[in-house]
């Protein structure tokens, strides 16, 4: 099974996703902010992030530098989608810079969300 973790600070956000996912075969995981994202993925395996970059408590740049800095194999090479509502070409270099490997814009359009997960799946 394929293991995406969702973060977001919105429950309903995080609902359509699992939908989303679920009807696509895959096996999502949620978390509210970056810091209860960390703490899962501590003892979960996780092949995908879906990271929402403007959240409470840690925010998805932070939260994706701290991924990255995890003390696990897969650290640098579990991939992470930055969504957003700010899709300016700043705001998508950031993501970049952070560790993010795409960037998607809220809102998110569940077939362009689906061809891009199985890109990653088919890497896997």
């Amino acid at each position: 099974m394929f293991n995406i973790l969702v973060v977001d600070d919105q429950a309903h956000i995080r609902r359509l996703y699992e939908y989303t996912l679920e009807k696509n075969g895959y096996q999502p995981f949620t978390a509210g902010d970056g810091a209860e994202a960390l703490r899962l993925m501590e003892n979960t395996h996780i092949d995908l992030v879906i990271l929402d970059l403007m959240m409470p408590t840690m925010d998805g740049l932070r939260a994706a530098k701290e991924i990255r800095a995890l003390p696990r194999a897969d650290a640098q090479s579990v991939a992470i989608i930055a969504v957003t509502a700010n899709a300016f070409s700043d705001d998508i270099r950031q993501a970049i810079a952070a560790g993010m490997n795409e960037h998607i814009g809220k809102p998110v359009d569940s077939d362009k969300l689906v061809e891009m997960l199985l890109k990653y799946k088919k890497s896997k």
